[in-house]
């Protein structure tokens, strides 16, 4: 009976010191302030796109009026970050303007919108340039984008 107790105790230590997968994500926090030509980019959406694919959690979040942002995942809470691992960065700014070209539809007269960027387009991919690698614990990433 003794030796049973004993390996029994064994497997249900490894268990806890080695942790058992309980389904949750675990994610650290990530934050920072994205800068558009020295200014505060405000209402842009961020990407962390893991670099290998299964190494890492998508994560995104948006910049406030001071260019700040959080991110999360998915499968994250709000704001809890995303997973460690190596990350593309992509950031994106959109904004809709009119395009002097008016419609009506269903008897109403409006002006005719398009989708332009607001920053190079060239931050919206993979190959931005931007780069991060998030570990556990708080991870501050600031990108300055000319």
């Amino acid at each position: 009976m003794q030796k049973h107790f004993s390996i029994l105790f064994l497997v249900a230590f490894s268990v806890v010191i080695l942790g058992c997968n309980d389904g949750k994500l675990r994610t650290y926090p990530v934050s920072g302030t994205i800068t558009y030509k020295g200014e505060p980019l405000a209402g842009a959406t961020i990407g962390f796109v893991p670099k290998t694919e299964g190494q890492g959690d998508t994560g995104f979040g948006r910049t406030d009026a001071r260019g700040f942002y959080q991110l999360q995942t998915m499968r994250g809470n709000v704001n809890a970050g995303t997973t460690p691992g190596e990350y593309y960065v992509t950031v994106v700014k959109v904004e809709s303007v009119g395009t002097g070209v008016f419609v009506v539809e269903s008897g109403v007269r409006s002006e005719a919108e398009e989708t332009v960027s607001r920053i190079p387009e060239r931050y919206s991919t993979t190959q931005s340039g931007l780069t991060a690698t998030v570990v556990r614990g708080r991870n501050v990433f600031d990108f300055d984008l000319e």
